[in-house]
């Protein structure tokens, strides 16, 4: 099985042509691999090809005995990798347009043992490159070369060979704008300047792969002074766009070895320059391990590796995450961190379990200024997201009146698992507590005015501990000047009075709770909080109101657990119907619509029926509930011992997911931060 997490050179969607029948497919190109998958989120290869025993030719026509019927394909289009081994085959490959094709013809080339460029003419860069590798010729001399060293002038041509005209003129445009970048000083008001040069060269390489060599070829010929004072800001400046290059993706077999060799002479720990070096070759490691970047490094990383000295720091780029308890921990990454590896060195920091036993997800605000929070899955890349959410603020109209915003990180409870409640740890409890405060406030969790007062009282002595009596400017005593904020953050909205009479009693009735908790530490407080609202039986479940699509469009609670699903009465909050996991066949968006299919067990013996279940509910929200769902369905926490219905009646199949067909599904799912108004006047007994 291929892991897709390794080192990556190509991937993207091409048809194969296979017995004269077409069939698209997405390929794979890592290492000396070329895998075949189904779709692009496929974890196993149906076809793996090792192109080290492989030949790989264009075609100049179309030969019907061969190849059977061309069934519409264009052979300027089009490679073919004949396999070597006891019975070789010849794969055709079909790409969409010629200069794909080229693109993928010298990946595949290099990647079937190719020494040096498959064009015909070899570069004198290639020929002197290839000799230094080979270690021909006495390889410090070879070094000295002018062709290998740094020049204050600008590439009269590229340095790798390529094979069109479109792909030399983009690697002209690519050295104008690494000679940019190098040769003008750095200046703080106008730094983005800098940032703007190294994301445009970037992102030229990421579309172009064959490109990714070309850039590699010119930033090893500028960081190798030769003749030029080491000292030379442009020397330097080479040195941090290298950095920023080799968190994003690495050069391809000889390319790679002579980037290789290269840093092995600069490393040192003793002058500036060989210190950029050492974070290269650590730089090395992640980007093998985790493979290439989906886009342009963002502002936020470029200016944290040509500010300061990447070497200092391990991990150079941070971020803070802010917590449901007005908190915030910065967390500190790498350019190949994925959100996994992210989430880990936070759960460490503050004393959490691993967010598959939390249920805990990490989120980020919406880049178009909404209302919405989108859940981030854990194998994508923390920079990637970074870059990304800039991408589509700088593009949002409501985001450019905010020059300085920057993404927002929330760390908060998405999935509950109330089997494993017994072995949270103290933090966990707090973070649940605030959580839940925050959904009582707003109004997504039934309790009563005498209750709401009591957990109000409670939050406010684990935040400002005993209540005190204070001062007005008469010098009379008076309320406590911590118990407006704590009404303001801990009281129910719906419930807040209007007069000022009403809301001096409602003071004096909260001072009065707060009082009788004299002495509560904040960790026996959230105990006692979390032990009163885990009475209530859906505690950690996710509401969402949707209406049932009939003629009364009668509105329900839909109450997501890792037990189930359960309709709830819209206004009682009764439970109506139980929906065990093991019993849902289907789910997903229908239109604008929200669907279930259930499966029924029949008066016979292996009888099975379904049930369809339509129901009507916001886009975000059917995004979010189906993430919802899936991910209960997928996972589950080690210490997870009870067991569902399922056990009885056989064993528990996947249901298929459908996704909507209208909405955006490029994040998992989104959350609505906007307070909903239930009519949830019915005590928590």
């Amino acid at each position: 099985m291929a892991e897709r997490s390794k080192f990556i050179f190509m991937q993207g969607w091409v048809s194969r042509i296979n017995n004269e029948k077409k069939f698209r497919c997405w390929c794979i190109l890592s290492g000396s691999k070329l895998h075949f998958f189904r779709d692009a989120k496929g974890k196993a290869p149906f076809e793996s090809v090792d192109m080290e025993a492989s030949k790989v030719q264009k075609l100049t026509q179309w030969d019907e005995a061969k190849l059977g019927k061309p069934n519409g394909a264009d052979y300027e289009k089009t490679v073919t990798v004949t396999t070597g081994g006891k019975s070789p085959k010849t794969i055709i490959l079909l790409f969409n347009s010629k200069e794909g094709k080229e693109n993928w013809f010298i990946q595949l080339k290099l990647a079937s043992g190719e020494t040096s460029s498959p064009c015909e003419d070899e570069t004198e860069f290639e020929r002197l490159a290839n000799q230094i590798v080979n270690g021909k010729g006495g390889t410090g001399t070879l070094w000295k070369n002018p062709v290998m060293c740094a020049n204050k002038g600008s590439l009269e041509k590229p340095l790798t060979s390529l094979p069109t005209d479109a792909l030399r003129k983009e690697a002209m445009k690519l050295a104008k704008t690494c000679s940019l970048f190098i040769s003008v000083p750095k200046d703080k008001p106008a730094i983005d300047y800098h940032v703007t040069l190294v994301q445009n060269a970037l992102q030229s390489c990421l579309s172009h792969a064959v490109l990714r060599n070309e850039i590699y070829c010119q930033l090893i010929k500028q960081t190798n002074p030769g003749e030029v004072d080491p000292g030379e800001h442009s020397i330097k400046q080479a040195w941090q766009l290298l950095c920023v290059t080799v968190s994003s993706f690495l050069p391809q077999q000889n390319f790679f070895e002579l980037f290789r060799m290269h840093l092995e002479r600069c490393s040192t720990t003793k002058t500036e320059v060989g210190r950029y070096a050492i974070y290269c070759q650590r730089m090395i490691q992640r980007v093998k391990q985790n493979g290439i970047r989906e886009t342009h490094p963002s502002n936020l990383e470029i200016l944290s590796i040509i500010q300061r000295h990447p070497y200092q720091h391990m991990l150079p780029l941070s971020i803070p995450v802010h917590l449901k308890n007005d908190s915030y921990q910065v967390v500190s990454f790498d350019g190949s961190s994925t959100v996994k590896e992210f989430l880990k060195t936070l759960n460490d920091e503050l004393g959490l379990r691993d967010s598959s036993q939390t249920g805990f997800s990490l989120f980020t605000d919406d880049p178009c200024g909404g209302e919405l929070l989108h859940c981030l899955p854990i194998n994508i890349k923390i920079c990637d997201v970074i870059s990304k959410w800039e991408q589509t603020a700088k593009e949002s109209r409501s985001a450019k009146k905010e020059v300085n915003r920057m993404m927002r990180l929330t760390y908060c409870s998405r999935l509950y698992y109330a089997v494993s409640a017994a072995s949270e740890t103290e933090k966990e409890r707090q973070l649940l507590a605030y959580q839940t405060m925050e959904d009582i406030v707003d109004g997504r969790f039934p309790v009563n005015r005498e209750l709401a007062l009591e957990l109000a009282a409670v939050m406010a002595q684990a935040e400002y501990g005993d209540y005190q009596t204070g001062t007005n400017k008469a010098g009379k005593t008076g309320p406590s000047p911590n118990l407006r904020v704590a009404a303001s953050k801990y009281y129910p909205k719906r419930y807040k009075p209007v007069s000022d009479d009403l809301l001096n009693k409602l003071f004096e009735q909260l001072g009065e709770k707060w009082s009788a908790l004299k002495h509560k530490q904040p960790a026996e407080c959230m105990k006692i909080f979390l032990n009163v609202c885990r009475r209530w039986p859906f505690f950690g479940a996710k509401l969402f109101s949707a209406k049932y699509k009939s003629e009364e469009l009668t509105t329900v609670w839909l109450a997501v657990q890792d037990t189930g699903i359960s309709f709830l009465d819209y206004k009682t909050l009764r439970v109506s119907r139980r929906v065990p996991l093991h019993t849902v066949v289907t789910f997903g968006g229908i239109k604008d619509d929200f669907m279930l299919v259930l499966r029924q067990q029949g008066e016979k013996d292996g009888d099975c029926k379904s049930e369809k279940i339509i129901l009507i509910m916001t886009k975000p929200k059917i995004l979010e509930i189906i993430g919802l769902i899936a991910s209960y369905m997928h996972q589950e926490p080690v210490d997870r011992s009870r067991q569902t219905s399922s056990s009885k009646t056989g064993s528990h199949t996947m249901p298929k997911i459908l996704p909507p067909k209208t909405l955006n599904l490029k994040q998992v799912s989104t959350v609505d931060r906007k307070p909903v108004k239930p009519a949830l006047t019915s005590p928590m007994m």
